[in-house]
Formats: C-alpha cells, structure tokens, sequence
C-alpha cells in the first residue's frame, strides 16, 4: 500500500512539471496581449502620444513655464493649482475710463465767422481804397459779382460786398440798395447794418445813419470797429463831442489805432493839444505800421510847434503809404512849418 501511494505522488508532481514546461513555451493570450498593445503604442506618433497621454492623465504635469497651449498639437493649456485659469480675467486690470469733460459753451460768432466779414478789414479798406482807387478795378470786380449774384441772389455776402464795391465807386444809391438786399436777407447781419450807416452818413441822411449805426451796436455791442465808424460819421457832421464819446467806447472794448487816431483828430478839432498828441503817440505804439497814425500823430506835433519832430514822422508816414494824399500833404505841411523849401 505504501508503494502505490509513493508512486501515485511520483505520478502527480510529473504531471505539474510537465504544465509549466507547457506554459513557458506557449505564452498565454494576456501576455499576447500586452505586447501587441505596446507594439501598437510604439506606432503612434509624437502628437498622438502626446494626445493619449493628455486624455489618460498619463503625461507628465505642466510646470509654469510650459502653461502656454502647444500650437502644434492644439491641446489645451493647463495652469498650476493656486493660479488663475488662463481665461480667468478676474485679475486683469481694467483700466478706468478718463473723465468726460462738458463741452466748452458756444458764443454767437462775430465777423468772418459768422460768414458775414470782418467789419475792420473793410473799414481798412475802405479808406486805403478812397485815397488810391482804380476805377476800372473796381468796375470789374463789380461786374465779376453781379454775374455771381445772378447764380446766387440769395447770397448776402455777395450782396454786402457789391454794396462796398459800389460804395468805392461813388454809387451811395446803388450801394445802399444790396446793403438793404443784403440785410433783409440776413437781419443780424451788423456789418451790413454798419456799412449802410456809413454811406448813408456820406449820402446825408443823418437820421437814417444814426439809425443803422445804434441797430449794429445793439447786433454787436462788443464790436469795436462799429463804435469807431459811428464816431468818424458823427465827427464828420460837426458832432464832436458825441465822435469823441463813441471813439473812447471803441478804445474800451479793444484798444485800436483806428480809433486812436480818430480820437486824436477829433480833439484836434476840440482843440485839446495834449490829448490829440497824447492819443496819436499810442496810436503810433498800437500799430506801428500805420500810415494814418503818423499822419495823426504829424498834425498834433505841429499843434504843440514841434515841427522837427512833425517832418519825421510826416516821412514815416510816406514811407509807409506813397500813394497816400494824407501822407504828402502831411510832408508839406511839416517841411512849410520848419521853413525848409
């Protein structure tokens, strides 16, 4: 009984020897398996790895500096814990927006803003143009307007500045019409209502004048130049007293040499020496350049028997303007006063 039992034992352990010799030379389909996945992992490529290590969770974990998203592989970026997501805009710095300050307050334009023209520059040339005046300049520029006029007969520039042409050319009555076209176009037009003072002024027609001048003063009362022609129209009808009065109120608003100078004319005529002379000399500093200042100026030198001091500034003034008449009559009569031929 002992014998059969040894070699039954005997039987059994030949039996498991003889299943792990088996085993070791037929791999089982577990170990098949593995190496055909890591064959096929092995085909893959870089950007393919790297997508399957992103979606398993396989790859290694993104430092700082690697936060930024492969451009190549489009994965998404990743951030370090404690840090804001990347399109986490809770730090970013909005900047503030600047304070939006109120619009400056509009005034009511004046002169050439007002597409009406500038008052003084016309006085200016006014008077350059009566001492000088080319007739046959001013025809055609008269011309050259009524043909612009016929285009556009709405126009009260063009109104305005054919009245001045005309007024130039000695036509009052023609002028004084487009001026009264030009304001009934534009009732706040003061320029024209200054300019048909004046050449009613010249016309005679006094009241008409005074009329016109207070409706552009009240247009415009801080105008120097319309305070300045009111009181050359007054002075020039014997009113003194009130030219000097309306020269002072242009000198106020804005000191002048135009108003200067007629200030210091007019009390010449008043016949206060010192304030004629004293008004010329800053109508000299005011606007050196001229002519009629230094004519003004000449005339109160030889008021107060400075006559060498008249013939200077008499030259200065023809220096200035040649073809002024003022400017040589001034001349003549500095070069009688000092006795020199």
């Amino acid at each position: 009984m002992k014998r059969f039992f040894n070699k039954a034992l005997l039987f059994l352990s030949l039996c498991v020897l003889g299943s792990c010799f088996q085993a070791i030379e037929s791999p089982c389909p577990a170990a098949d398996n593995t190496k055909t996945k890591k064959n096929h992992t092995q085909s893959l490529t870089k950007q393919d790895k790297s997508a399957l290590d992103w979606v398993t969770g396989s790859g290694k974990p993104a430092s700082p500096g690697n936060a930024a998203p492969n451009k190549a592989s489009g994965l998404p970026p990743t951030h370090t814990p404690g840090t804001s997501p990347p399109n986490d805009l809770s730090n970013k710095h909005v900047p503030a927006k600047a304070p939006v300050s109120p619009p400056p307050a509009k005034t009511a334009p004046v002169g050439e803003a007002a597409g009406i023209g500038d008052l003084e520059s016309m006085i200016k040339t006014i008077k350059q143009q009566q001492a000088t005046i080319d007739l046959k300049a001013v025809g055609d520029s008269i011309i050259i307007l009524r043909r612009k006029i016929t285009n556009n007969p709405e126009d009260p520039v063009l109104r305005q500045r054919l009245g001045t042409l005309l007024y130039l050319a000695g036509d009052y009555e023609g002028a004084a019409s487009e001026l009264k076209h030009a304001i009934s176009l534009k009732p706040t037009n003061y320029v024209a209502h200054a300019l048909l003072g004046r050449v009613l002024a010249d016309a005679g027609e006094r009241e008409a004048s005074s009329m016109e001048f207070h409706t552009a003063i009240a247009l415009a009362p801080t105008v120097a130049a319309t305070h300045c022609l009111y009181g050359e129209s007054l002075v020039s009808r014997g009113d003194v007293s009130e030219g000097i009065n309306e020269f002072r109120r242009s000198i106020g608003i804005k000191p002048n040499a135009m108003a200067l100078t007629g200030l210091a004319e007019a009390l010449m005529i008043a016949q206060d020496v010192d304030g004629s002379l004293k008004a010329a000399r800053q109508a000299v500093s005011e606007e050196s350049n001229s002519p009629d200042a230094y004519v003004a100026l000449t005339k109160a030198l030889l008021l107060s028997g400075d006559t060498e001091g008249a013939a200077r500034t008499a030259r200065e003034a023809l220096l200035l303007n040649p073809n002024s008449a003022a400017s040589h009559i001034a001349v003549g009569r500095s070069l009688y006063a000092t006795g020199k031929p």
